[in-house]
């Protein structure tokens, strides 16, 4: 029998709603994935939701339902093979698949979600010799620089094609009440207004730099009966926009946060080491093992944290409108 070995990146995520009422992400991303021939399987998932139109109504993501397979695949194909050569050299991508999918603006929820999920099969990241596979990882962290349409939306460099606008907008704003001020944060790291416009329209969605700390620096634990070794790993930011309003007038509230993002936390699960090297795993394979399959399988899944808001009762605003004529 086969053994199918796993490696897995999930991610666990807290929604705070307009109302104040707390609400977990009901996404989550499965995966039961076969791999054959010496092939790392990769599968993404990415669910992010934003809440910015609670506080600026003309801004929403479009809505999209788009597929790329097969030879229409081919350009961000090779795309992405590219970036992977910049840190593994030999890696090719092949079967690509990305599709997106985004719901419309929720007036009730106030939130609005953008969908994309990635899966292909990289080869030439595998050296076997005696017995022994390493599997270098050193490409898990890649980010794709250039543009990749969809349906006639831009759907990876969305900072400079989708949020740059409403980004601009918002650092616009000016408060006729001096207890009120505004802070803007791309990342988790805040930014002057007149700066904000221009980190937000470097954001793009395939863009994993959050992992690119070495395996051999995550947390490592090891299943003695399952035979496996786990890494943890919780990136210290987050990615995506954020634009707070904060009270300092007595008995007011203390903040209100609007923004578009996502958070994760990362898990790998491999089958018992030889050796870990930076991100280079060694493991034992026998010799109908290394002729059929590199056992390993990467799985990254990303789960929307945008739309916290933090508001009560005493701070009630009418939702802005953009000024017309």
């Amino acid at each position: 029998m086969i053994r199918r070995y796993c490696i897995v990146i999930a991610a666990i995520l807290v929604i705070v709603t307009a109302n104040s009422s707390l609400a977990w992400a009901s996404s989550s991303a499965k995966y039961s994935v076969d791999v054959t021939g010496q092939a790392v399987s990769v599968s993404i998932f990415l669910a992010i939701s934003q809440n910015l139109t609670a506080y600026e109504n003309t801004f929403s993501l479009p809505q999209l339902h788009s597929l790329l397979l097969g030879p229409n695949s081919t350009s961000a194909a090779t795309e992405v093979q590219m970036v992977l050569q910049n840190e593994t050299p030999g890696a090719q991508v092949n079967n690509l698949r990305l599709e997106v999918d985004s719901t419309p603006w929720s007036s009730s929820s106030s939130l609005q979600w953008f969908n994309l999920s990635l899966t292909m099969a990289v080869t030439g990241v595998s050296v076997y010799k005696s017995g022994t596979a390493q599997v270098d990882l050193s490409w898990k962290s890649f980010a794709v620089p250039s543009d990749i349409s969809m349906g006639g939306v831009e759907v990876n460099n969305v900072g400079e094609k989708l949020l740059l606008k409403v980004a601009e907008d918002l650092a616009g704003q000016k408060s006729a009440n001096p207890n009120i001020s505004f802070l803007f944060f791309v990342s988790d790291q805040e930014i002057s207004p007149q700066q904000f416009p221009m980190f937000v329209g470097d954001l793009s969605t395939l863009n994993f730099s959050s992992l690119a700390v070495p395996i051999s620096n995550w947390k490592e634990t090891y299943d003695p009966l399952a035979q496996t070794n786990t890494w943890t790993l919780n990136p210290a930011r987050s990615w995506g926009m954020r634009f707070v309003l904060q009270s300092s007038q007595p008995g007011a509230v203390e903040k209100a946060d609007y923004e578009l993002s996502t958070r994760t936390t990362g898990i790998i699960i491999s089958p018992t080491k030889l050796s870990l090297n930076g991100n280079t795993i060694s493991i034992s394979v026998d010799s109908f093992l290394q002729s059929l399959m590199a056992a390993i399988i990467l799985s990254i899944g990303f789960v929307g944290a945008g739309a916290r808001v933090y508001e009560r009762q005493i701070l009630k605003r009418p939702t802005r409108k953009k000024a017309r004529g």
